[in-house]
């Protein structure tokens, strides 16, 4: 749909390849391993994760109001590199008062598939992405998916993922709730 409407393609000419995830993903990995990159990077035994570039068009922020708003006490870990954005989420945590939301920078790759596995339900209220490869990585490491409802991201997830309206911090929480007690 963005190469008609930027482009002015007509469909007939175009020719959808999906992209795929690292086969990493595709295997369990093993209790130890887990215990292992959970001390290493300090997580919290239960937690809500989001994997992605701290920035504005993740839409963390969300996240953090749907917290507060719906009073949801479970820890949210949030793996990505930092830009500017962070600190808007680093004063909205302080302003709310939230103990529990955890950023954690420079995560080595091969350790992901561990930190989803360990995860109870994966984040990703993103505003614009191309195609959303972590929510493949999740659904391959069999976790919950929680996403937005317009762009690509039915797309990725297909019947597989919930979605929520990523401007709605009240139905971010109420589908939180939902997934984690079903």
């Amino acid at each position: 749909q963005d190469i008609e409407h930027f482009y002015k393609i007509p469909e007939r000419k175009i020719q959808v390849v999906y992209q795929g995830c690292s086969e990493i993903f595709y295997h369990q990995v093993s209790q130890e391993e887990r215990h292992k990159i959970a001390r290493l990077y300090q997580l919290p035994g239960k937690f809500l994760l989001s994997v992605g570039t701290i920035e504005k068009r993740k839409n963390f922020l969300s996240v953090i109001h749907a917290l507060k708003e719906g009073n949801i006490d479970i820890p949210y870990v949030i793996i990505g590199r930092k830009t500017n954005y962070l600190q808007e989420l680093q004063a909205h945590v302080k302003k709310y008062d939230l103990r529990n939301v955890y950023f954690i920078h420079d995560v080595e790759f091969q350790h992901l598939p561990a930190i989803y596995q360990m995860s109870e339900l994966f984040l990703y209220p993103s505003l614009f992405e191309g195609f959303g490869i972590p929510i493949l990585e999740a659904l391959y490491s069999a976790v919950p998916v929680v996403t937005s409802t317009d762009g690509c991201f039915t797309e990725t997830g297909g019947d597989a993922a919930a979605y929520v309206d990523p401007g709605n911090p009240a139905e971010i929480a109420e589908v939180i709730k939902n997934v984690l007690q079903d």
